[in-house]
């Protein structure tokens, strides 16, 4: 026999699923440990994108799209901004 239909219960169990699909992300990039690096090989020593790429693939066995360098750069242009004026 089945149990009785409660709206109350079955709100609550909707809440439970919705909470748990929503799980906060944390970006973490693999490039946060090479920060420094980057922007100096970036703007320092004029370094393209793929000059960077290639830079992490042989000296630190990072492999990655200069499509991905220009996006991290970007995203923490500002940050980088922040500490060095």
């Amino acid at each position: 026999m089945a149990r009785p239909f409660s709206a109350d219960e079955l709100s609550s169990q909707l809440e439970i699923i919705k909470s748990l699909r929503k799980k906060q992300r944390y970006s973490h990039s693999r490039l946060n440990r090479y920060l420094a690096e980057i922007f100096h090989l970036r703007y320092a020593e004029q370094a393209s994108y793929e000059d960077i790429a290639l830079w992490l693939r042989t000296h630190r066995r990072i492999k990655i799209s200069k499509q991905a360098i220009g996006n991290f750069i970007n995203k923490h242009r500002n940050e980088m901004e922040r500490f060095h004026g």
